[in-house]
């Protein structure tokens, strides 16, 4: 998150148009703050193999991006993770579906580009911070399409691109689009209220990713450790039944 921070203070320069001169000068210590916390993340995952072939990330960067969008948009059915088993397929419906989606992103910012610097800023931020997360499908033996926490950041650029847009229209239709705002912001907090209430505990969020995502091997295992810590033995056994059988090479 802070490593695109660096690109994120030109954009802000940009955006003001500010001397690029100046600019720079302020911005030097966010800068090297920045540099230093890239080296670090990239140090700290150099170790880490990865279970996916180069076309086979590029494949899932394109899905990865059409996911993250869509639940952005209509944020129901989340989960902690969203696993996905390799071999990838790199032509199939939902890479197209991906590259599509990342191509009328591409559109769009060009067309912002050339009527709101805000728009366009909104862009840049969300492939600032939705990017970077591409590098992380794999963990230990386990593959994921996303996570829902690396679109926290990533999500400011998507209200920022829709407000620039709409900026123009709200004084002519003032009244509609209050009353949009409002419907909205009440399905969102509605939803919002449902989704919080499932990280009550950690048995209540594990059930709950199992059942979005029945073959989340990760939930299941820790939900066997929940059982076994709490002496439900029998529960504990059958959730690592189901573990070994999703993933019966798993380490």
């Amino acid at each position: 998150t802070i490593a695109p921070m660096a690109v994120l203070i030109g954009l802000v320069a940009w955006h003001e148009e500010r001397k690029p001169k100046r600019a720079l000068l302020e911005s030097l210590p966010f800068l090297l703050l920045a540099a230093a916390m890239g080296i670090i993340a990239i140090i700290g995952k150099s170790h880490l193999e990865s279970l996916l072939t180069m076309p086979e990330t590029i494949a899932l960067s394109f899905q990865s991006f059409a996911f993250v969008l869509g639940k952005i948009f209509v944020p129901t059915g989340l989960a902690p993770m969203y696993p996905v088993e390799p071999p990838i397929d790199i032509f199939g419906m939902t890479t197209t579906i991906g590259i599509g989606v990342a191509l009328l992103v591409g559109i769009l910012g060009t067309i912002a580009l050339r009527r709101s610097r805000t728009a366009a800023v909104g862009i840049v931020w969300f492939l600032l911070f939705i990017i970077p997360s591409f590098a992380t499908f794999s963990k230990g033996d386990s593959v994921f399409l996303a996570s829902d926490r690396y679109a926290y950041v990533a999500l400011i650029g998507v209200l920022l691109t829709i407000a620039a847009f709409l900026r123009p229209h709200i004084a002519k239709m003032q009244t509609p689009v209050t009353a949009a705002f409002i419907t909205i912001a009440c399905i969102f907090g509605f939803l919002a209220f449902g989704q919080a209430a499932l990280w009550r505990d950690s048995e209540t969020l594990f059930l709950h990713t199992l059942k979005m995502q029945p073959r989340a091997a990760a939930a299941a295992n820790n939900l066997g450790v929940l059982y076994f810590r709490e002496d439900k033995l029998e529960a504990a056994e059958a959730q690592f039944k189901a573990t070994l059988a999703l993933r019966p090479f798993a380490n």
